[in-house]
């Protein structure tokens, strides 16, 4: 196995490190630039309705969502969960994703431990990187929170499923990727923390899987028999390329 001309990487527990997600406090924002809220909803009833229509579109998907290969259109489901509740905005729906998301999250996530120096050593070896990354936000606001994040980067393209429709493991958000990198699947590597999405994804079109189950929660109850490295820190990483990918 020769050395990449591109690693691409997992936003989540890959990238950066999102330690709590707070729905109420981002509720609390997106209520605070409301022009209109007829029936006073509060956080706790915005959350409500939220997981209400949530739980509904989980039915109607017949699958947990990290099975499914299909991402949920964030503006459609925001419109719908707003609109029933009468609240309005003079802003596009795209900024209030973005207040709910930074409210809920940005206050407690943090680079992964030695990415900046993993990045920055991809930079100097001419190595490309770009991200893949199962989320109802935007392309747009992905690349927002890792530029916020890591302002260090060089990442030449950002695929949120929300703005590509497929998440993975379906093939085609992997075939947009190499289609952007104009490289062959071979020619690249994919990192990432979820044994399905990511290394069974990256694997079955024919990239080169990297595990790295550092910041995980707990193990996905994935029985999965396709060959991939496992990595503990970004700089075993490093170390691996630099012995020539072997």
């Amino acid at each position: 196995m020769q050395k990449p001309k591109m690693i691409l990487f997992d936003y989540g527990q890959t990238l950066v490190n999102e330690k709590k997600f707070d729905a109420i406090k981002g509720n609390e924002a997106v209520l605070s630039i409301a022009t209109k809220n007829p029936e006073n909803i509060t956080a706790h009833e915005l959350q409500q309705q939220v997981n209400r229509v949530f739980k509904e579109s989980q039915r109607i998907q017949e699958s947990n969502r990290h099975e499914q290969l299909l991402e949920i259109n964030c503006k459609g489901f925001d419109t719908y969960v707003y609109e029933s509740l009468g609240l309005e905005f003079d802003v596009d729906m795209e900024e209030v994703q973005g207040k709910f998301w930074d409210n809920a999250t940005l206050e407690w996530a943090e680079p992964t431990e030695g990415i900046e120096e993993l990045l920055a050593y991809l930079q100097e070896n001419n190595i490309r990187t770009g991200v893949i990354s199962n989320m109802m936000n935007s392309s747009g606001l992905l690349k927002r929170r890792i530029d916020t994040l890591i302002p260090q980067n060089w990442f030449e393209f950002y695929l949120a499923s929300n703005s590509y429709l497929f998440r993975k493991p379906h093939p085609f958000i992997f075939e947009m990727a190499t289609k952007k990198a104009k490289l062959k699947p071979e020619e690249i590597w994919f990192c990432g923390d979820n044994l399905l999405c990511d290394i069974e994804g990256a694997f079955n079109f024919g990239m080169k899987p990297v595990f790295y189950p550092t910041y995980i929660d707990c193990e996905y109850s994935v029985d999965t028999k396709v060959p991939y490295m496992e990595i503990g820190s970004w700089k075993e990483l490093i170390e691996y390329i630099r012995c020539g990918g072997n």
